[in-house]
């Protein structure tokens, strides 16, 4: 099993202020990056989630990966993002298993970085 080696990259409280806002517009990317602040897990992870990985009640959500020890498991999920995440898949078709059922937007996601000045961030220094 392989282990993070990555120097890890924080947000300030002012930055996660501003990236949430610029990133509402774009559903599931706001959404994205809302599971990925706060449960931390990768965004190959989230790509993958399904809605029966999700335990609404509970406020959980179980990561199937085995690529790193940091991703295994089930992951608090907080209270309020997963009011969005509910809202999110209220939306979806009920036949729908992903939570995503759209790719990453990565032209949107390169937007807000330079709008924000935060040219050097990746999306996986997000968890």
């Amino acid at each position: 099993m392989k282990e993070d080696k990555r120097p890890v990259k924080s947000l300030t409280n002012t930055q996660i202020k501003k990236l949430l806002p610029a990133s509402k517009p774009y559903q599931t990317l706001q959404i994205r990056i809302l599971l990925v602040l706060g449960t931390g897990l990768r965004h190959g992870d989230i790509e993958a989630s399904r809605i029966s990985d999700i335990d609404f009640e509970n406020s959980f959500v179980t990561t199937r990966s085995k690529k790193t020890r940091k991703s295994m498991g089930s992951r608090p999920v907080p209270i309020r993002i997963m009011e969005e995440v509910k809202k999110h898949v209220s939306v979806l078709d009920p036949k729908q298993e992903r939570i995503f059922i759209d790719r990453f937007n990565r032209y949107r996601w390169d937007q807000i970085r330079e709008i924000l000045g935060l040219s050097d961030l990746k999306f996986h220094d997000l968890h």
